[in-house]
């Protein structure tokens, strides 16, 4: 009796942690891809943000308040070419 409840206790566990991770692991709607710049003038790229389809996230540079979202596709139409 005591095998079995270990083993239950242990499917419960594994299942709560999927069942926690599952928000986690859901896939962005659209492929974003955010270019950074010095100012507003938007002459010199600091870098750039991009999320892809499968989750992806590529950060080059850094960041400013200075963004301008150069793409955004529906993942559908706009699948990422490495899977």
């Amino acid at each position: 009796m005591l095998k079995i409840a270990k083993a239950a206790g242990v499917a419960l566990i594994g299942a709560m942690s999927f069942a926690a991770a599952g928000p986690a692991l859901a896939l962005p709607d659209t492929h974003e891809y955010w270019v950074y710049y010095t100012d507003d003038t938007h002459q010199m790229r600091t870098g750039t943000f991009a999320i892809h389809c499968t989750g992806r996230v590529v950060r080059t540079g850094y960041e400013t308040e200075f963004a301008v979202l150069q793409i955004s596709q529906p993942c559908f139409v706009f699948p990422d070419p490495r899977g």
